[in-house]
């Protein structure tokens, strides 16, 4: 198995977004510079395996 996959959280189907998160792929990113926009939410269960693994990721 790819290291990336170990930090791979799936979005569920049905959002409005669909793909998945790379977690070991953070960067920083300056919103208004980029013009970004939030396009919608994750649900609060991604958000935590998503937090699990950036804690391990990092050592925390």
């Amino acid at each position: 198995m790819r290291q990336t996959a170990l930090f791979k959280v799936a979005l569920p189907e049905g959002l409005e977004i669909g793909g998945a998160i790379l977690v070991d792929q953070v960067k920083s990113i300056d919103r208004r510079a980029r013009q970004l926009s939030i396009a919608g939410r994750a649900p609060a269960a991604v958000t935590a395996e998503v937090t699990a693994k950036l804690a391990a990721l990092l050592g925390l």
